[in-house]
């Protein structure tokens, strides 16, 4: 089984915990970003970092890119992605939107997701990955058999 790299995921959830931070001025404490130098810094490279990080720690370097683990793989990723955010967002929005049914349709349709945005970006990103490595992996392996059969063939 393959080590993680701690301090990556240490830097990872250094970037989670920015986010935090930064909702917590914002929401809490009312802070805007142009009166606030953390608040400046923290936008300037915290989401970027961590989608950076994300897409690191989602290379398989090993991993058997075929049907049935690929789509094991978007399967796990959708149930780990999917429902804390559809929770969360539920919980959010049947707390503070009213009405509740109104207050879902106006999430969804909003750009941001009622700042559910990352998790589904975060998603849409990884599952394009993963369908680019499957392809990639199918052409690449052809080529690698055709060329081969090919120098066989003139030898």
């Amino acid at each position: 089984m393959k080590q993680r790299l701690e301090w990556l995921d240490a830097l990872r959830g250094f970037t989670m915990l920015m986010v935090v931070a930064n909702h917590v001025f914002s929401m809490s404490f009312v802070l805007n970003p142009k009166y606030s130098m953390f608040m400046s810094v923290c936008l300037l490279f915290r989401m970027p970092l961590f989608f950076f990080i994300s897409g690191f720690l989602a290379y398989k370097a090993t991993f058997s890119w075929n049907i049935a683990d690929t789509w094991q793989l978007v399967r796990k990723k959708l149930r780990v992605q999917i429902i804390p955010t559809l929770f969360f967002m539920t919980a959010f929005i049947a707390l503070f939107r009213k009405p509740f049914w109104q207050g879902m349709k106006t999430a969804w349709l909003s750009p941001t997701k009622d700042g559910y945005w990352f998790t589904l970006v975060l998603l849409e990103m990884l599952l394009a990955y993963y369908v680019i490595c499957f392809i990639a992996n199918k052409v690449s392996s052809k080529c690698i058999v055709h060329s081969a059969e090919v120098h066989s063939d003139n030898d």
